[in-house]
């Protein structure tokens, strides 16, 4: 892991299982994103309120050149399902923003046709 990783909890404790989880995930983030430079980690428990309450809630910050990728709130019953479906929404991001960068890229490049050339 290249990138510098930041694990925050509230109203939660992290295994050694989770945490080796998260580092997974941000290994495998770095695999297919070179330029991922660092990834923030916000684990919430379940909050106490009898209608709210029950749900694990991860909220993801990558660091990358340009704007911040930010995974606003992904819950699940169980922590490992939110933290898998955190890093499937940062991927899913990732991935978007690749191809849009790939658009402007193509797009911006001046069509030479044959006729221009004398």
């Amino acid at each position: 892991m290249q990138s510098e990783l930041r694990i925050r909890t509230h109203n939660a404790t992290v295994s050694p299982g989770v945490r080796s989880l998260i580092e997974k995930e941000v290994a495998h983030l770095e695999a297919h994103f070179q330029r991922v430079v660092e990834c923030a980690v916000r684990v919430e428990g379940p909050s106490a309120h009898q209608r709210k309450g029950g749900k694990y809630s991860v909220h993801l910050t990558l660091g990358i050149p340009g704007p911040d990728v930010q995974v606003s709130r992904q819950q699940h019953e169980t922590l490992e399902g939110a933290v898998r479906g955190a890093f499937h929404v940062a991927r899913r991001q990732l991935d978007e923003r690749h191809w849009r960068q790939r658009e402007r890229a193509t797009r911006r490049r001046p069509k030479v046709s044959e006729e221009s050339v004398s």
